[in-house]
């Protein structure tokens, strides 16, 4: 390897760094309510930042208890279900297999974000 590509390895590396720090920055989320019939977990929120996020990549706290990927029953981004793109101003509703009551607290995390809500 020569310096030259070393160095634009480094510089490469200090791009990408900056882009995933800006879009950090960019990502704010809304939890809009949160229910549950005892059974069904139903959660919306609202992507009120600047960037595009992964529905895949989003996890559920239940008081502190993370329920596995098996509990999703379904998630639709503004009506729309099969996406895994959700969007800003767009809104990500789920609906997952927990058994829940009134005053429990969710969490809902993805990678660099987390939005909190009460039943």
């Amino acid at each position: 390897m020569t310096v030259l590509a070393g160095l634009d390895n480094v510089q490469q590396a200090t791009d990408d760094s900056f882009v995933q720090q800006h879009q950090q920055t960019q990502v704010h989320t809304v939890v809009l309510n949160v229910t549950t019939n005892g059974t069904v977990l139903f959660l919306n929120l609202t992507n009120d930042g600047g960037t595009m996020l992964h529905v895949s990549a989003v996890r559920v706290l239940l008081n502190g208890t993370l329920l596995p990927p098996a509990a999703l029953l379904s998630s639709t981004v503004d009506g729309l279900a099969g996406t895994d793109l959700w969007g800003p101003q767009q809104v990500l509703s789920l609906q997952l297999s927990a058994s829940a009551s009134s005053g429990q607290r969710v969490a809902i995390v993805s990678g660099g974000w987390t939005a909190f809500g009460v039943i």
